[in-house]
């Protein structure tokens, strides 16, 4: 179905983009240039910079090329702003124990490429007697190294809006452990200071800063933080990053230690590896614990075996700092991981019990989504790690990260992948993707889009099913978002329409090539 850009959609899923400064162009004559989409391989290769900024136009990624967050952009509505501490970041970790299945949460993705559900935004090193996560040592200045990206680094853009309090601290996230900063910008420009602990937890500081402003940063991170690998053969060797422990936690892990089977003599990888395997292997519970707290909680959860990503990550840390490992906690709004020492750096393991779906503030991320190395240590078959809730791999978003759309063999092909791809099983029925209406037809470049539905196959639920959202317009098709479906099937959230894209009719598709359980499927 074909519409003029005056015409009002009936089609559901359809919609018109309309740019009003273009019609008053028009009126004031002929236009005499064309506008220039953004491509970050031209960017990357000639070297360009953002306007006003010290930030390069695009870095290359392990997933693709990523193009910087576009400047001058006010915060907008839906964004999550960083920075009073919420409730419970008073310096201090408290579990609780609730160990019941999780549900949906809210996320926020502040980093280009993604890294879903990842982002470190609290960090604990150490325990007190109370068995409380805390963290040791004071703040130390962060210095901006323009010139130390490594050819083993994963670079990231970061794009923030901070509330600044002159002369106030405001914790920020990253990416990973062994973040370092290249480059910052803050819009309007002012001085500013970074600071971090011995957690790795983040904090910026300007002296004339004020409410809300964005701020982009670029980042480097050594590609080993992504992958656990000790680089030590005794459990000496890590006594060096042991943060001091309370008396009475060796005591309480004991019977952790002997279960797991670990002792004085357990070489550092094959403890970790054990570790791994122990704590990954936790189910959610029905019931909560019936103790309360301190050690006999943490031994509780330990030998239980009960629990979801926090317990596992809470346990995990007490457990091996109880025999000498130095670990972290780590934890944002929607999940919960551990980092430990391997001997020369830190690094990030996954143990699982993830929620079944994020709902994303802000709208979905952008592709490509981070790649890190591959998993050392094995999952269990009913494992739920958080890089399930990772956009799939190849899935796109809008914007100057994927710059296709005018019609390529590129954009012909996603499409082919996308719409008319049959499912991996034959046997699979095929996925019947519910949109709800759009609340207008009429949309401009840049704005946010909300979306909902339901994803059914026959009698499946087609949960965690990772959706796409195009834009077609004849043999054009463009990216604009992406979700996954929770537990039920839905799904909701809001997608950008690119700046980028040219001004026409547009059919709004959203699209699936399956999984397990439901087979391929369009809304349309």
């Amino acid at each position: 179905m074909q519409l003029t850009h005056r015409s009002v959609p009936r089609l559901l899923g359809t919609l018109a983009l309309l740019l009003v400064a273009f019609a008053a162009q028009a009126d004031r004559g002929p236009q005499l240039h064309e506008p220039l989409i953004p491509d970050p391989s031209e960017d990357l290769r000639f070297g360009a910079r953002l306007s006003g900024a010290s930030l390069p136009a695009a870095i290359r990624t392990p997933g693709g090329l990523v193009g910087a967050p576009e400047s001058g952009r006010a915060p907008g509505r839906s964004e999550p702003v960083y920075g009073k501490d919420p409730k419970g970041s008073d310096g201090k970790f408290q579990i609780d124990g609730d160990t019941r299945a999780p549900a949906r949460l809210p996320y926020h993705e502040s980093f280009r490429p993604g890294i879903t559900p990842f982002k470190r935004v609290f960090s604990f090193d150490s325990v007190d007697a109370q068995m409380r996560l805390i963290v040791q040592d004071s703040l130390r200045t962060v210095a901006v190294r323009s010139e130390s990206v490594q050819g083993d680094d994963d670079e990231f853009f970061a794009d923030l809006v901070v509330d600044f309090v002159p002369s106030t601290f405001t914790r920020i996230p990253t990416p990973a452990p062994s973040t370092r900063l290249i480059a910052a910008h803050l819009e309007p420009d002012e001085p500013l200071e970074f600071w971090r602990d011995r957690a790795e937890n983040w904090f910026v500081r300007s002296a004339s800063a004020r409410g809300p402003q964005r701020l982009m940063l670029q980042l480097a991170v050594p590609r080993a933080a992504f992958t656990a690998r000790m680089t030590v053969s005794e459990r000496r060797a890590l006594a060096s990053a042991l943060p001091t422990l309370p008396d009475n936690l060796a005591p309480a892990a004991r019977p952790v230690l002997a279960r797991i089977g670990l002792d004085d003599a357990t070489p550092p990888d094959v403890a970790l590896k054990k570790l791994v395997d122990y704590f990954r292997g936790f189910e959610p519970a029905e019931q909560a614990a019936l103790v309360t707290g301190g050690a006999e909680l943490y031994q509780a959860l330990a030998l239980s075996r009960k629990g979801v990503c926090r317990h596992r990550a809470y346990a995990f840390m007490l457990t091996a700092l109880g025999w000498g490992l130095p670990t972290r906690f780590v934890h944002n709004e929607a999940h919960a991981w551990v980092e430990v020492f391997g001997g020369t750096s830190w690094h990030r393991i996954d143990l699982g019990g993830a929620v079944t779906g994020v709902d994303f503030r802000g709208g979905p991320p952008e592709a490509p989504h981070h790649r890190p190395p591959k998993d050392e240590f094995d999952w269990p078959s009913n494992a739920t790690p958080g890089s399930a809730l990772s956009p799939p791999e190849g899935a796109g978003g809008g914007g100057a990260a994927t710059p296709t759309g005018d019609g390529s063999p590129e954009d012909q092909n996603a499409l082919a992948e996308l719409l008319k791809t049959p499912p991996p099983l034959s046997d699979l029925p095929p996925a019947n993707i519910e949109l709800a209406p759009l609340a207008s037809g009429e949309l401009r470049r840049g704005q946010s889009v909300a979306l909902k539905g339901r994803v059914k196959a026959g009698d499946n639920v087609c949960h965690s099913l990772g959706l796409e959202v195009l834009l077609v317009q004849g043999p054009r098709v463009r990216r604009a978002g992406r979700f996954v479906t929770d537990a039920f099937g839905r799904f909701s959230g809001e997608i950008a329409i690119p700046s980028d894209v040219d001004v026409g009719d547009y059919d709004l598709v959203v699209a699936t090539s399956g999984n397990e359980r439901c087979g391929a499927g369009t809304s349309r």
